[in-house]
């Protein structure tokens, strides 16, 4: 089950990044507005019953190959000047705990800040998942090309730092997780 639920929100994301408009095609004032509006009605003061612990590594995908970890994080230096086809994104997981272990996920939204606090990427995605005692959820790949592109579109390059990520359920601020991409 969790395999086959893992697999499933890996190809609504992947599928949710080959629709969007690339970020380059727009402008960055532009781009702030569907950042801001795809965030909204999200918010950290709105707390799920469930908060799970959260867990996040980088890691690289070749084309038609299994991911595999970045032993030394993520680079932009190396995401701008590679030009194999890899992408770059995160193993991520999470685990319920506490009171409410079986509650009933029926939306998930991710937001990604950089270190101050702008608001560089948003995803959401309906899916319907309950959560279960000593069980795990995750997603093997998590791709941030359009995190990267949307940093480039703001910030003329993929700025190195510190991100956050909310994760919400139901619209509800279940946690958060943290990542950095270096020089």
């Amino acid at each position: 089950m969790r395999k086959w639920l893992s697999l499933t929100l890996a190809l609504v994301l992947m599928m949710s990044c080959m629709l969007a408009a690339p970020a380059s095609a727009i402008t960055a004032s532009d781009l702030r507005t569907q950042l801001n509006n795809g965030a909204s009605g999200l918010s950290t003061g709105n707390k799920c019953p469930q908060r799970p612990t959260f867990y996040c590594a980088p890691r690289y995908q070749d084309l038609g190959a299994q991911p595999q970890n970045l032993r030394r994080g993520l680079s932009a230096s190396k995401i701008v000047s590679d030009q194999s086809g890899r992408e770059y994104g995160l193993y991520f997981k999470f685990t319920p705990r506490g009171k409410n272990q079986r509650y009933l996920i029926e939306r998930f939204d991710f937001t990604i800040h950089d270190s101050e606090g702008n608001l560089v990427y948003v995803e959401g995605f309906d899916a319907t998942m309950q959560c279960q005692p000593r069980y795990y959820w995750y997603w093997n790949f998590l791709n941030l090309n359009v995190l990267f592109e949307n940093l480039k579109t703001l910030n003329g390059s993929i700025t190195p730092g510190k991100y956050v990520m909310n994760i919400y359920f139901n619209r509800l601020w279940a946690g958060k997780t943290n990542f950095t991409i270096q020089e």
